[in-house]
């Protein structure tokens, strides 16, 4: 049986007077990539911000094998093999695609070497020596996904990957990430994306105004295409 990584209980959030999440509960097993559909505003961000301890107004529990990371502090969650790939994806324009791969320190044993980072992001390898301004979005998010695999992190989480990205960067983002699962990572995925989302992930959270209102299997898919559609807008 697969054990719980991540799970939270009853996460409530707010940025100064505004309460953004009402009593979110989600688990993430070993192993599985799990993905939080929803609308824009409905709060996927915030949960996902909430874990790694970016947002500080908050109640409820979130623990990580066992472990409460409500009062860890923010530079402490990384050591803890927690990786997280922002939106905005952090690139460091001024500096070149190797040294922004070299500037986070590796947290935990079976970081991934630059030789292997370029060989599951051969893109990177040709453009190692140019800076962060020069890459297109697809560059910078594949940048971003390696930069956290070097630092030994086992629980990968991303908010929107594939934003902004052409088709095809997007068919190779799904194929980085069916790798990484492959290879045993844990995925905690927030997409707006279905048809991308639905291709990578073993369990769905559907996210409403501040609130999980429903989760289900891959298994389970088909049979909720039709209202997941009309819910999204695709």
């Amino acid at each position: 049986m697969t054990s719980a990584m991540l799970e939270i209980r009853g996460l409530n959030a707010w940025y100064g007077e505004s309460h953004v999440l009402h009593g979110v509960d989600l688990v993430v097993n070993e192993g599985e990539t799990v993905t939080v559909l929803g609308r824009n505003g409905a709060g996927k961000t915030t949960a996902l911000k909430s874990v790694v301890g970016l947002v500080r107004q908050r109640t409820g529990s979130i623990t990580f094998k066992g472990k409460d990371l409500m009062g860890l502090p923010l530079h402490h969650v990384a050591r803890e093999g927690i990786g997280f790939v922002p939106e905005d994806r952090g690139i460091y324009a001024s500096l070149t695609v190797l040294e922004n791969l070299m500037l986070p320190p590796q947290f935990t044993a079976g970081g991934l070497s630059i030789k292997d980072i370029f060989k599951l992001f051969p893109n990177l390898e040709e453009r190692k020596s140019s800076q962060g301004t020069k890459l297109s979005g697809g560059e910078q998010q594949m940048l971003a996904i390696a930069r956290i695999l070097r630092t030994g992190a086992r629980f990968l989480i991303l908010d929107e990957p594939t934003e902004g990205l052409s088709p095809v960067i997007v068919q190779r983002i799904g194929e980085i990430l069916k790798t990484l699962r492959d290879d045993g990572m844990t995925v905690l995925l927030v997409e707006q994306n279905f048809r991308f989302a639905k291709r990578l992930a073993d369990r769905f959270y559907v996210m409403e105004d501040g609130l999980i209102s429903e989760t289900f299997s891959a298994t389970e898919l088909d049979s909720r295409m039709g209202a997941l559609q009309t819910m999204l807008g695709v």
